[in-house]
């Protein structure tokens, strides 16, 4: 699907609640990538790859070593086809996101899809948004 993202370092994420859960050892079998999991520096959040299996509820725990990813698969509670992301309010991600080149991600369940997704001006915008029916280009606004 994304051929070129094999040489660079990814970041995953550890699911809540009912957040898609992407089987990460089978990608990992499927693509040799490397992913990097979220960890809490104070109110902001960096991402690192864990010595092992990741282990922990949202945030790595230790042990890791800290690296800043090249792509991002990232959760959320709602998405639009137009690259809007609906959080879960504490900005973590649109502050980590906001000077970051990294290509963004959205990771959903096809009925996490909306029209209408309440942003502001602060809040980062996915390339792609990848649900369990179809990947769909922010930019080209098509499927595949």
């Amino acid at each position: 699907m994304f051929p070129e993202l094999t040489s660079q370092i990814g970041a995953g994420y550890l699911p809540i609640q009912a957040e898609i859960a992407p089987v990460y050892q089978e990608l990992l079998r499927a693509i040799p990538v490397t992913l990097a999991y979220p960890i809490a520096k104070g109110d902001a959040m960096s991402f690192a790859i864990p010595n092992g299996m990741p282990r922990g509820e949202i945030w790595l725990e230790r042990p890791y070593h800290e690296v800043t990813p090249d792509w991002l698969f990232i959760p959320g509670l709602g998405f639009g086809l137009d690259g809007k992301r609906l959080g879960r309010g504490k900005g973590y991600y649109d502050r980590y996101l906001e000077n970051s080149k990294a290509m963004k991600m959205g990771i959903a369940w096809s009925k996490q899809l909306s029209e209408k997704i309440p942003v502001e001006s602060h809040d980062c915008h996915m390339d792609f948004i990848i649900t369990d029916k179809f990947c769909w280009d922010v930019k080209q606004q098509v499927k595949f």
